[in-house]
C-alpha cells in the first residue's frame, strides 16, 4: 500500500505516499550512518530530500503497532546519482514545505525584485525574516513535548515563531529564488537549535553569522540575531534538510 516515487532522485529528492487507512505511518531514509525519519500520509505524497548526495539509500516504510512501536511494512534500497548536489537544496520538502501559492514565495519575489545580486537577495530575505518574526516562547515550550512542522503561511499571519520557523521561512524564500539553502538542526551551547546555510556562487556555503557590511560570511542564524544578538558559541550539526 506504500507508493515510492524516485523518478526525481537525480534532482535530490524522492516522494512517498502511504495507504489510506487510520494507522500512523512513517518512513525512514538511511544513508551511511545517518537515518532520517518522517511522517507519511495516505492522502498526499511526502517529499523527502536525499541529503547524502550520490550513493545508496535504504527506504523503510513503517506502520504503527502501538505507542511508540512500529513495524517495517516494506523496505527497498535505491542507488542514486545526483549530477549537481546543489539541487538537493532547491526544492521543497516536508520540513521546508511550500508551493507556488504559498504567501512566502510570493513575498520573496516581491521584496527582492530590485536586487541585482545573490548576496543582496540573501540580505533582503534575511532582514525581512528578522524584522517580521518575533520569538514565540509559548510555542518553544510546547515544542519540548511535541514535534511541530513549520507552517509558512501561518508564520506570515501570526508574525511569530521558534528557531525552526525562522530557519524554514528563510530557507523557502531563498530556494524559490534559485539560491541553494539548507536548514540545519543541531546543538549550541544554549539549546537544541535550527539555523540556515546558504550557497553563493564563487563563495561556497556560508556558514555563525553574516556581517554584510564587511562581507564576512559565516553561519546565518536569524533567530539568535533577532532575539539575543550576536552568538559566538559553538554549533554542532545533527540533521540537514
Amino acid at each position: 500500500g506504500y507508493l515510492l516515487d524516485y523518478s526525481n532522485s537525480d534532482q535530490g529528492y524522492i516522494s512517498v505516499k502511504g495507504p489510506q487507512d487510520d494507522t500512523v505511518k512513517k518512513v525512514q531514509v538511511a544513508f551511511g550512518a545517518m537515518t532520517y525519519t518522517y511522517d507519511v500520509f495516505g492522502d498526499r505524497y511526502t517529499v523527502l530530500p536525499l541529503q547524502g548526495g550520490t550513493g545508496s539509500y535504504t527506504i523503510k516504510m513503517l506502520r504503527n503497532i502501538e505507542g511508540n512501536r512500529y513495524s517495517v511494512a516494506a523496505s527497498t534500497t535505491i542507488d542514486v546519482v545526483i549530477p549537481d548536489e546543489l539541487t538537493i537544496y532547491l526544492y521543497p520538502n516536508q520540513i521546508v514545505d511550500y508551493d507556488q501559492e504559498t504567501k512566502a514565495v510570493l513575498k520573496s519575489f516581491e521584496i527582492t525584485a530590485d536586487d541585482e545580486s545573490e548576496i543582496k537577495r540573501v540580505h533582503t530575505v534575511y532582514n525581512y525574516v528578522v524584522d517580521l518574526l518575533g520569538y514565540d516562547q509559548a510555542k518553544a515550550d510546547r515544542a519540548n513535548d511535541i514535534f511541530m512542522l513549520p507552517d509558512l503561511d501561518e508564520l506570515l499571519r501570526t508574525e511569530k515563531g521558534i528557531c525552526f520557523d525562522y530557519a524554514a521561512l528563510m530557507t523557502a524564500m531563498l530556494r524559490v529564488l534559485g539560491i541553494p539553502t539548507r536548514l540545519i538542526t543541531g546543538y549550541t551551547d544554549i539549546a537544541y537549535h535550527a539555523w540556515v546555510e546558504v550557497y553563493i556562487k564563487d563563495v561556497g556555503w556560508i556558514n555563525p553569522r553574516i556581517h554584510f557590511a564587511a562581507e564576512e560570511w559565516k553561519r546565518v542564524d536569524p533567530t539568535f540575531d533577532d532575539s539575543f544578538g550576536i552568538y559566538l558559541g559553538d554549533y554542532q550539526t545533527k540533521y540537514t534538510y
